[in-house]
């Protein structure tokens, strides 16, 4: 019998009907194009991260139009009103240094006050008393000139700041 032969049951089928080595070569094509997109998406993502875009803030300096002095101070005694008549006098002295270095009386104020208790063991209670108070001028010579000074001589924490 010749391979050639008209019968039926010799009759071979083509082997990409077959729905297992079908479904074998769409895969494998499928995953073929797949590496190569993915491949080339990773290939992109390398060469886009060569690039710097900058964005924000560009900083300069520039010279404060507002200088800040913001001093704290407390007292404590045995009743409130001795502890509150030395914040009284520690004020009067803040506001006599204050002036005697030029700045204007409005210039100083008080930011905030603050009265607190406690009693130890020894049983006697004590109180406290805090005050912020707050030196803002305009005139930035100046006060550089006294946050320059020694710190002996320098009361709080001076601190020039742009208002922009």
């Amino acid at each position: 019998m010749s391979a050639y032969s008209d019968d039926p049951v010799q009759r071979t089928t083509a082997f990409w009907t077959k729905p297992p080595v079908l479904a074998s070569a769409i895969l494998a094509i499928g995953l073929g194009v797949g590496g190569f997109l993915t491949g080339d998406g990773l290939v992109r993502a390398k060469l886009a991260d060569r690039t710097v875009t900058v964005r924000g803030l560009a900083e300069r300096d520039v010279v404060a139009d507002l200088a800040v002095w913001t001093l704290s101070y407390s007292a404590t005694a045995t009743n409130l009103a001795a502890a509150q008549s030395s914040v009284d006098r520690d004020t009067e002295q803040l506001r006599e240094f204050f002036a005697g270095l030029g700045f204007p009386a409005d210039a100083l104020e008080a930011v905030s006050v603050n009265a607190s208790s406690y009693t130890p063991d020894d049983g006697i209670t004590r109180y406290t008393v805090n005050q912020r108070m707050s030196l803002r001028t305009e005139d930035i010579e100046r006060a550089q000139r006294r946050c320059d000074r020694r710190p002996t001589s320098c009361v709080g924490e001076c601190c020039c700041k742009a208002r922009r």
